[in-house]
Parts: C-alpha cells; structure tokens; sequence
C-alpha cells in the first residue's frame, strides 16, 4: 500500500468545493487562478462527508474543486522532484488547472483515475500552487468524484511511484479483464463439451454455466466497454449480472451435492425474485448508493449456503458409513470443497467489504470465482479420466472374457 500511496499525501479536507456555474471564459475572473478571490468567499464546502453527498446526488450542473496546496506540501514535493500529483477518479467532462493553466481538457470516458503530470520547471518554480478542476457532470451521474478510492490518498508522487501506480491500473481495468474473460470462456466451452457428451454429469453443466457468469462480466465491465453501455441502464445491467452469478453458483454446489433439480429452481425463484423486488423498489438514482450492499449480500451467501448442501451431503454419507456403506473418496471430495467453499465465501466477504486497502482489493478482485472455476475444474476431469479408464477397463475384461 505505502508503495502506490503519493510520497507526499494531501488530505481531503484541504479540497473546496463549490457548485458555482463560474467559469473561465471571462478573462477578468477565473477560480482556477490563484490570485482570484473566488475561493474567499463563503460559497464553498470543505470536502467532507455533506459534501460528498452533495455531490453523490448527481444534481449539480457545474462543479468546482479547489485545493490550496500547503506551503509545506509543496516544499517537499520540490525537494523531492514529485510532479505527478493523484487526482481521483472523475466521471464527466472536466478541466484541469494550476495556477490559472489549463493543463487538462477530458471527456471522463476512462476508468483510471486521473494523474496530473506537472512539468518540473513549472514545480520548482512555484511560490505556491492552485489546483482547480472544472466538473461538467454527465446526465444522472453519481459518485462523480472519489479522492481516496479504498485507503488510496491524493498528493505528489515521484515518477516511479506514480509509473508503479498507473501500471497497476491499467493490469486491473485492461490487462485482468481481458484474462479472466479468455479463461473464464475457455472453461465454459469446454465443459459444456464435455457435458453434451456425459448428460449425466450435470456438474459439468452447472461448473459451465458458471464460468460463463463470470465471463460476461468481464468483459462488459472492462474499460474498453463501460462507457459504451447506457448510462441510465448500468447500475441495472449490473445486478442482472450478479444474480445470474450468484444463482449459477449456488445450483453448482447443489448440483455437487447431488441435489434434486426442484431444489435449484427453487433458488433460481427465490433469488430472482429477490434481485426483482430490489430493482423495482429501489428507485434507479438511488440503486447505486446499495449496490455494495447488495454484492456484499448476494456472492458470500450464495459460497455459504453452497456449502451447507454440500455439508448435508457429507453427513448422509457418514451415516450410510455407520449402515455398511462407504464413499471415501466422494466424501473426500465433497469435505474438500466444502472447505473451499467456506475459504472462498470468507474471501469474497472480505473482498466486497471495506476490509481491504485498494491494492490487495484491486489484485484480488475475481480471484475467488478463479479459484472455485478451477478446483472444480480439475475435480471434474480428474472423474472423466477416472470414467474413461473403467471404461477401457471393461472393454478389455470383455475381449478377455470373449
């Protein structure tokens, strides 16, 4: 964390923000300028909890956010050549400005946050430093602005760092994405192969249908495919998503555990019928405030529960046990994924909530779906290639016997 942190950290409650529809057309008054006295007046909060609600609720037109930067802060980030300065992410057309300069003009189609580089003479040579940035919000945009994205601070940073930080970015919005996708598709293929041609194996079909769940929104969430989306329809394609997700992952504990299909329609009902309710009573501007709540919900339920059937399953066995009958190696494997159920569902609890700084979060993020993919993955050819031996075994005791 200390390594993608800026050497020298500003803190948010340094920011102003006001939602004056100023701007810096008229060559006499422009808040960017440090000189300008736009920022001594009282139309302006200090960047806390008030105003980020504000903000959150997606009703202003024009946003401006000001920092000052400490005569302190900036002698350090001079002493220690740190020119970048992490901004934050910003949704939106925006401008960025030091000192009255216009140094940045986006559209905000990028989900990386933003990372102001400043030229070093223009460092070294400032007495002191405003930074301004002009947001033009997009039509019922929320969450517009996020300084300090999972224990992440805004300030200067030196070029390795900042270098480090935006490589890191660009493996979890581009690079990662387009992996998980590729892999995620590749199994899904595959064990739908194998399950056209071993019906029976309904594990095969559910460990499919899953992988395929995790696909689809990889790639509809990468960076290259976000902003293409509609605006309005995003936060509802989302928990779509999800519950598809969690439904395929709980029918493929319950297809593990030898469940009878009555029981998996019964979850497709309850949890669709959940995901339903939630999006009709919800109205669309306030979904996004609960969707952590409700992935927080959804993914390490659906792990848990998985495990309980599978659980369940285990102790009908221990009882055929005591009665004669022993299943050592299906007990085996069902204790094994059960316990990888559990791991996973404790991962994704962790994963979801605020228990996690930004870099192991970001790192993490899809890894337990990975792992179950392929711990199920194996468990399922290891049991082809166990069926196509007792095949050939037969055959061969057929030749013999003949």
């Amino acid at each position: 964390r200390d390594g993608l942190n800026p050497n020298h950290p500003v803190s948010r409650r340094a920011w102003r923000v006001s939602f004056s529809s100023q701007d810096c057309s008229d060559s006499q008054r422009c808040p960017a300028r440090e000189t300008d006295p736009f920022w001594e007046s009282k139309n302006f909060l200090t960047y806390d909890r008030e105003a980020e609600e504000k903000i959150s609720a997606g009703v202003a037109e024009s946003i401006w956010l000001g920092l000052d930067v400490p005569q302190e802060t900036l002698v350090k980030a001079q002493a220690d050549r740190a020119n970048y300065f992490f901004l934050g992410y910003l949704k939106g057309s925006y401008q960025v400005w030091v000192n009255g300069r216009l140094h940045a003009e986006l559209s905000g189609r990028d989900k990386s946050p933003y990372v102001l580089q400043i030229p070093m003479d223009e460092l070294l040579s400032a007495k002191n430093m405003r930074i301004a940035v002009h947001l033009l919000p997009r039509s019922g945009e929320k969450n517009l602005i996020v300084f300090s994205p999972r224990g992440l601070s805004s300030g200067f940073a030196s070029g390795a760092r900042a270098y480090a930080f935006q490589n890191l970015i660009f493996f979890v919005n581009r690079s990662k994405p387009l992996g998980l996708f590729l892999v995620y598709l590749a199994f899904s293929a595959i064990f739908f192969a194998l399950w056209e041609s071993h019906c029976q194996a309904q594990e095969y079909f559910h460990l499919a249908s899953f992988a395929l769940a995790c696909c689809i929104p990889e790639l509809i969430f990468s960076e290259n495919f976000t902003y293409r989306l509609p605006g309005a329809y995003v936060n509802q394609i989302y928990v779509f998503l999800l519950t598809l997700k969690t439904i395929t992952a709980m029918n493929l504990g319950l297809a593990f555990s030898r469940a009878k299909p009555h029981w998996m329609w019964t979850n497709f009902l309850a949890v669709g019928s959940a995901a339903t309710c939630f999006l009709v009573l919800i109205p669309p501007d306030r979904l996004v405030d609960h969707l952590r709540r409700l992935t927080q919900a959804f993914l390490p339920t659906a792990f848990f529960l998985s495990a309980m059937a599978c659980l369940y399953q285990l102790r009908q066995l221990q009882q055929l046990r005591a009665a004669g009958t022993y299943h050592r190696e299906r007990m085996q494997r069902l204790f094994a994924f059960t316990a990888v159920l559990c791991a996973l569902g404790t991962l994704s609890l962790l994963q979801h909530g605020n228990f996690l700084s930004f870099a192991p979060r970001t790192i993490l993020w899809g890894v337990p779906d990975l792992v179950l993919v392929f711990f199920l993955g194996y468990l399922a050819i290891r049991d082809y290639r166990q069926q196509r031996r007792m095949v050939e075994r037969d055959r061969k005791s057929t030749r013999l016997n003949s």
